[in-house]
């Protein structure tokens, strides 16, 4: 943990996610989960902001991930599909694993996100009739952000907030 995730912080990296790629996260009871990339980099119209990374992450969680074949097809979402920045692997909350070794889950066929308006959009930017499960948002959501969602999925208290969060947080909206 790095006083602002529950997530342990690996070495920080500078590498660009790509599409297919596999990677971990480490929480706090030493165990591991993992994520895959399923899109990196999408064209401007097809996601909520430029540079995004529409991601799973599993449910399943390993003692080791660094020396054994694993098989994801076997594996369900902790949380919904969710989009993100490189910043989880730039902080070193995330670390790519060999994905030579792993077989990879079948991307979903529809995805479906909802906005703050309320309606719902595919993982092209292009807006469906119907909520399907699992529905995640419409927006990018921040490695700590990631983290309070997997701690809520694993039953853990959400990592506190830092002072710099205190101080930078604006009021709620009002609807």
């Amino acid at each position: 943990m790095d006083g602002d995730t529950n997530l342990q912080v690996f070495k920080r990296s500078r590498h660009e996610p790509a599409e297919g790629e596999v990677f971990t996260m480490k929480i706090p009871s030493g165990r591991y989960l993992l994520g895959q990339v399923i899109i990196a980099n999408p064209p401007r119209e097809m996601a909520p902001m430029p540079v995004s990374k529409l991601i799973y992450i599993f449910s399943r969680q390993y003692d080791n991930v660094f020396d054994l074949d694993i098989d994801l097809r076997e594996n369900n979402l902790l949380i919904a599909p969710v989009w993100t920045n490189s910043l989880g692997w730039k902080r070193g909350v995330f670390r790519n694993i060999d994905t030579n070794r792993v077989r990879l889950f079948p991307t979903m066929k529809r995805h479906c996100f909802k906005d703050i308006r309320g309606f719902y959009f595919d993982e092209k930017g292009k807006k469906i009739r119907w909520r399907s499960d699992p529905c995640g948002s419409w927006s990018l959501a921040s490695y700590r952000r990631i983290d309070d969602k997997i701690s809520d999925a694993i039953g853990i208290p959400r990592a506190p907030l830092s002072r710099d969060d205190l101080t930078s947080q604006r009021r709620p909206m009002v609807r």
